[in-house]
């Protein structure tokens, strides 16, 4: 490939840049923009592959339209395909220019990272009177990892994470079980009153020591990685964003997770009602 100029470079920086944050966002949006991009660049169609300053105009433009679609709010974006006429042959040397480069960054090898875990918790929405219900399925989530807040006055978001914590129940009990075995056997030995003193501090010491053993052994145990034969239990990170028609009264939203089941309710603001002045 040949060597890039610094406005060349500018401009498939920028397009990367577009690339990077529409792949954040569904199929349906991604095809949207792609369309959106190709009909913006057709008004230019006369326009030679070399004119880089009409095609960093090109790209500053969708990457303005952008900075609308990475906003959490916005799940979908639907656009009329009607409108989009069919796209000529002749501008298709525009996009050969930045498919050759993506061709060459494909070309070079990857970097090993690891996936992000990432689910979908299933939500029921309705709608009551004076305002709206959310309950969602979220097993095996704490109160304490789950985040609800507002993103503007129509979007809700809930995010939060799904751990396997697992404890050996059955092992912690044999281990306090042994301990307290082992420190009544020495209690019942201990010297009576009429022993020396002497004898009577070191049998003490020995049984603190053998019990403080006896834990350190168990902590240890417990701190043992599992081995599973079967995971099927959906774990991960979530992030599900909620966009109401009418504005909501954000200060009196509650929210319970009982039993796996997050439920929120969200009133409706009141509508504005109207105010006379009267004049003096």
């Amino acid at each position: 490939m040949a060597r890039l100029s610094g406005l060349q470079r500018e401009v498939l920086s920028l397009y990367r840049k577009c690339l990077r944050e529409i792949r954040k966002k569904p199929l349906e949006t991604r095809s949207n923009f792609k369309t959106y991009a190709r009909t913006e660049f057709q008004k230019y169609i006369t326009v030679n592959k070399k004119d880089f300053n009409a095609i960093e105009y090109l790209l500053r433009k969708g990457h303005r339209q952008l900075e609308m679609y990475s906003s959490p709010g916005i799940r979908n974006i639907h656009i009329t395909m009607a409108f989009f006429p069919n796209i000529s042959g002749d501008f298709a040397p525009l996009f050969h220019l930045l498919d050759d480069y993506d061709v060459h960054r494909a070309c070079r090898p990857k970097r090993r990272t690891t996936p992000v875990r990432s689910l979908t918790p299933r939500f029921d929405v309705y709608e009551i009177n004076n305002s709206y219900h959310l309950n969602g399925e979220l097993p095996g989530v704490n109160q304490s990892s789950l985040d609800i807040e507002f993103t503007d006055p129509h979007t809700l978001v809930i995010k939060g994470c799904v751990e396997r914590n697992y404890s050996d129940s059955t092992s912690n009990t044999k281990e306090q079980a042994e301990v307290l075995n082992d420190a009544s056997s020495v209690k019942s030995l201990q010297p009576t009153v009429e022993d020396e003193d002497e004898e009577a501090s070191d049998t003490a010491s020995a049984s603190s020591s053998t019990k403080s053993s006896k834990q350190a052994t168990a902590q240890e145990q417990t701190k043992s990685h599992y081995k599973y034969w079967i995971a099927e239990r959906p774990v991960g990170e979530f992030h599900r964003a909620f966009t109401f028609p009418t504005r909501v009264d954000q200060d009196t939203v509650k929210a319970t997770l009982k039993d796996g089941i997050l439920s929120v309710i969200i009133p409706k603001e009141p509508a504005p009602t109207l105010k006379k002045i009267r004049v003096e």
